[in-house]
C-alpha cells in the first residue's frame, strides 16, 4: 500500500464511524443485527425477510445496505 492511499482509506473509515453513530438505535437494523448474530452464517436480505416476516423485503434490503456501508455486516 502506497502513502497516497493512506489518506482515503483513513476518511473512508472516519466515514464509517460516524455513520455507525446515527445508525441506532434503529428498530429493523437492530432486528437485523440479531437475526444474523443467531444465523451464525451469511445470510441474503430474502432470507433474513423470512426470519423477519413483519419487515418487508425492501425495508430489510435497505437496511441491510446501510448496515453494510457502515461496515457492520458484509453484504455477499
Amino acid at each position: 500500500m502506497s502513502m497516497t492511499n493512506l489518506p482515503s482509506r483513513m476518511s473512508t473509515k472516519m466515514e464509517q464511524q460516524r455513520r455507525r453513530e446515527t445508525l441506532r438505535p434503529h428498530l429493523v437494523r437492530d432486528q437485523i443485527l440479531d437475526a444474523m448474530a443467531t444465523y451464525g452464517r451469511p445470510i441474503s436480505p430474502t432470507q433474513l425477510h423470512r426470519v423477519l416476516p413483519d419487515q418487508s423485503l425492501g425495508s430489510v434490503a435497505y437496511n441491510m445496505r446501510v448496515l453494510a456501508s457502515a461496515g457492520l455486516i458484509d453484504l455477499v
